[in-house]
């Protein structure tokens, strides 16, 4: 007599919630609800869910007392056939074979070597077993047409106005006020003028963005604000400086780091940029290093770049051309005036 143990574990799961196989793993059932497939338009029937827990190695008893009754063999032969069957499902594992419990479901092995199980459409729960899926299609319902309906009422309307005596005025409907005709005609005329107007503002803005962007203070200037222009040189200033003895300082680079941040009468002002950044937050980091070495610091953004320098103070070009030195020697850049960005 040939003992079936794929069988025997799904007649259990019509009883039973759990069923373990010892040595191999535990089926595990959830009861499901009803669906309703809408691709397929089928509603199906409460059933179970099947799953594999390979834990559950423990032998309860239920599947060997099951078949030693179903065959009427003893307790030792049902767990002799048992055994048989997890070493061949263990095998077949082991070949990375897919093994089938016929109506339960697949067992295979993953590449982590984990066993997998994909639970058959079998529906194993027993209040409801036999249910076929019932197919369902939408109700299609037509929409209202007003016209339609008022055709439908119209005889009863005319029956009605035949039993209303002969000198009852006939009923007026209300007309339109002069005032919703003058806005009816005037509607469509504000509809366009506020189009206008919002296509003109847009226009507006983006054009102004444009030249916020890309306009650049004359060259000429080199940022020298008109209240502070340099002033000429008095001449009483050099004769003054020779009498006492003491010869003016000679012009030239400030030294690293000792930037004088104040505002001096006489002197221009320009923008050096010493880094162009992408990001902004690379832009500020740079900005504070300027501040902790004690410069002056200045961020504009200008064709999509964030521009990091100095305001720097000279008497003359040379002195913005030191600076120049200094700072590239010192960040290991190629610093420019703000007005030489796109030379």
């Amino acid at each position: 007599m040939k003992i079936d143990v794929g069988l025997a574990i799904q007649e259990l799961l019509f009883e039973h919630s759990d069923v373990l196989v010892p040595g191999l793993g535990g089926f595990t059932s959830t009861p499901q609800t009803a669906t309703a497939d809408y691709v397929q338009g089928v509603v199906l029937p409460p059933t179970k869910k099947i799953e594999f827990n390979p834990n559950l190695v423990m032998n309860d008893g239920v599947l060997v007392n099951y078949i030693q009754r179903q065959y009427t063999i003893t307790a030792q032969e049902a767990m002799l056939e048992v055994d048989h069957f997890v070493e061949n499902m263990t095998l077949s594992l082991g070949r990375r074979e897919i093994v089938n419990i016929p109506k339960v479901g697949r067992l295979y092995k993953d590449f982590e070597h984990k066993i997998r199980f994909i639970p058959e459409n079998t529906n194993l729960d027993a209040s409801t077993f036999g249910l076929p899926p019932v197919q369902f299609s939408p109700v299609v319902r037509e929409r209202f047409q007003p016209s339609q309906f008022a055709e439908k009422k119209k005889p009863a309307r005319e029956a009605t106005t035949a039993q209303v005596p002969a000198n009852t005025p006939p009923p007026t409907s209300p007309s339109p006020t002069a005032t919703e005709n003058d806005l009816h005609r005037i509607l469509p005329w504000l509809v366009l003028a506020s189009a206008i107007l919002l296509a003109i503002s847009l226009f507006l803005l983006f054009r102004n963005d444009g030249k916020t962007h890309h306009q650049l203070p004359d060259k000429t200037r080199v940022n020298v604000k008109p209240q502070e222009q340099a002033q000429p040189p008095r001449e009483n200033d050099s004769t003054t400086a020779t009498l006492s003895g003491t010869e003016p300082e000679a012009a030239g680079a400030p030294e690293a780091g000792k930037e004088n941040n104040t505002y001096v009468p006489g002197k221009g002002e320009a923008f050096i940029v010493v880094h162009s950044f992408g990001k902004e937050s690379n832009a500020l980091n740079f900005s504070k290093l300027l501040t902790s070495d004690g410069y002056t610091t200045d961020n504009r953004t200008y064709k999509d770049l964030y521009r990091v320098g100095i305001i720097f103070q000279y008497n003359s070009l040379t002195e913005i051309d030191s600076m120049k030195a200094v700072l590239g020697k010192k960040y290991k850049a190629g610093p420019k005036l703000f007005e030489e960005l796109d030379e």
